[in-house]
């Protein structure tokens, strides 16, 4: 919340939403916006969303009971005469729009730089990157976990106050015309494509389609603002190369403003190599393993050289960060050593995984244990199938399986060659521990990774018991 007492009136709400005040007076005010009828506050407004599995109208009566001061409804969703005096009810086409434009207002109410970042894999951890180099001179205000969609965001924008100098948000998709209304909300000054794959394909024909919506990011720039282009990604350099902003390219095997040289993986796994810009070279420890993660850092780096921070903070940020919980975490045991990479998966970032997997060098037998990667649409089938197949092209030594589609997985490897005896495929997280754990032995590494629904992190909590 803002240092003033109240964020928005009525006035504020009806000329920014277009809508219609059924009930209550003109000169009321709120404290904050909130679409969550179990967490809201006295004083502020309620955004009663609907979704396939819940209407935020049938709670409307629970808000005012909590001392909500008044709620947006969707036309025709909330009867006149049922408000019985409960306060301020303002009537909107869509309340869902309605949330985004309040954010896109507020964020025109603190003229800030804005970061904005998108891709298939890799948002989160060059989210957090740039947050992490950004916080050393700036106070920042970033996406909290997922909160990449058309509520989160918002509900990220609503948090700025007077007190920050810059927002870093994280914009995703899983269907058309999303980023473009999620770059017309968040007015991003600076744009980042980390990269662009086989993610979240459901609700898109091809990759080619994808791409295009990704693109919508460096169309919302700007001509001052700039595009932060992964020259490594030939998806990405070609939108780069379209837009009509200012750019900074990054890359390991290209030519690029900033590059990564030197590259490689000590005994433990964690990654380093030679920062090298115009500004100079520095010598990045990160502490985190895969290579794939000297790209986050490289366009961590750039969007701090385009905000004018220098290299030696930026190496202190990128050597001081750490990932979340659940995104390539190294757990050693004492017995074995654990991969928790539980927190989302996709063919990408699957196929990174496995490589990071079999580059272990400190593991005696490597072992792969893959759930479902869901929201693939028609691309599902194929895409369980190449994994199988990397698996065994890999040469790692068990594939464990969990749930319907991953079944595929298994097919893959089998069809590639791999031993029948070493593969597994179950259906319940228990199931599979239990197999899992009568296989592994001393010195072992084991992957574990899936799609977020499919709760892999309780496979985690059994081999850590």
């Amino acid at each position: 919340m803002s240092e003033i007492d109240y964020k928005f009136s009525v006035t504020d709400i009806l000329r920014i939403s277009g809508g219609r005040l059924i009930h209550g007076p003109h000169h009321i005010s709120f404290k904050d916006i909130s679409t969550d009828s179990r967490t809201i506050k006295p004083g502020e407004l309620f955004i009663a969303l609907e979704g396939e599995d819940f209407d935020g109208h049938r709670f409307i009566s629970q808000t005012y009971e909590k001392g909500a001061s008044g709620a947006i409804v969707k036309k025709g969703a909330f009867k006149e005469e049922k408000h019985n005096g409960i306060g301020v009810i303002i009537e909107v086409e869509d309340t869902l729009k309605t949330l985004g434009d309040i954010a896109r207002f507020w964020r025109m109410k603190h003229p800030i730089p804005v970061v904005g970042i998108t891709g298939s894999n890799g948002k989160t951890t060059t989210k957090e990157m740039i947050g992490k180099v950004l916080e050393i001179p700036f106070n920042v205000l970033k996406t909290e976990g997922n909160f990449n969609n058309q509520v989160g965001l918002p509900l990220t924008l609503l948090r700025l106050k007077d007190k920050d100098e810059i927002a870093v948000l994280e914009l995703g998709t899983n269907s058309r015309s999303e980023i473009s209304r999620l770059s017309h909300i968040s007015l991003p000054d600076v744009a980042v494509i980390t990269n662009i794959g086989q993610a979240h394909l459901q609700g898109f024909r091809s990759v080619d389609e994808l791409t295009e919506e990704k693109g919508e990011i460096y169309k919302a720039l700007r001509k001052d603002g700039f595009a932060v282009i992964n020259e490594d990604d030939p998806r990405v350099s070609s939108l780069g190369a379209a837009c009509k902003c200012k750019k900074v390219r990054f890359a390991i095997q290209s030519n690029a403003d900033i590059m990564a040289k030197d590259v490689s993986t000590n005994n433990s796994g964690n990654v380093s190599f030679m920062l090298i810009s115009k500004e100079g070279a520095v010598h990045i420890n990160l502490p985190l393993y895969g290579t794939f993660n000297v790209y986050n850092a490289l366009a961590a780096a750039g969007v701090a050289q385009v905000l004018g921070i220098g290299l030696e903070v930026i190496q202190r940020g990128l050597e001081d960060f750490s990932l979340p919980s659940g995104r390539m975490e190294v757990i050693d045991s004492g017995r074995y050593i654990l991969i928790n990479d539980t927190y989302n998966a996709n063919p990408n970032s699957v196929e990174v995984a496995l490589k990071t997997l079999v580059n272990f060098k400190r593991a005696k037998r490597t072992i792969a244990v893959l759930g479902d990667m869901l929201e693939l649409g028609e691309f599902s089938v194929s895409a369980h199938i190449h994994a199988g197949r990397l698996v065994s092209k890999l040469g790692i030594d068990y594939l464990f399986t969990l749930g319907e589609e991953s079944i595929n997985i298994a097919h893959g490897a089998r069809e590639d060659g791999m031993n029948i005896e070493k593969i597994y495929s179950g259906k319940e997280h228990k199931e599979v521990s239990s197999k899992l754990k009568a296989t592994i032995d001393r010195g072992d590494c084991i992957l574990v990774k899936g799609s977020r629904a499919m709760k892999m992190e309780l496979i985690i909590e059994e081999l850590i018991k």
